[in-house]
């Protein structure tokens, strides 16, 4: 009998997020906070300011959208343990190529 690889998809999706992603807490406006394993890929990217340029952090963030209540905007706040401190909202969130996950960069928010 074939194996149905759609229907298996959201299990080996959670199944890697609880073995090998990171930790982060996300807060919905007016609601809990909720603390999950995601991917996260942390990494530089150069950021051109005109007449300059620096190299500066970012980070993408990739989760299962059965694990949160709606689609991450404004008003949400993010946490990562790896930069501690600092407190995040999502940006230019859309959902990933397989349609069951939202996938999003960050940006610091000031004060936070």
């Amino acid at each position: 009998m074939p194996v149905d690889l759609e229907a298996l998809t959201s299990n080996l999706f959670s199944t890697c997020d609880a073995m090998l992603g990171d930790t982060i807490t996300i807060t919905p406006p007016s609601a809990s906070p909720v603390t999950l394993k995601v991917h996260a890929s942390h990494r530089d990217r150069r950021a051109d300011f005109g007449m300059s340029a620096a190299t500066v952090q970012d980070a993408m963030l990739d989760i299962d959208m059965a694990q949160v209540p709606g689609k991450p905007g404004s008003g949400w706040t993010v946490t990562l343990p790896l930069v501690p401190g600092k407190t995040f909202e999502p940006r230019d969130v859309q959902r990933d190529e397989s349609g069951r996950r939202w996938e999003f960069g960050l940006k610091e928010l000031k004060g936070g």
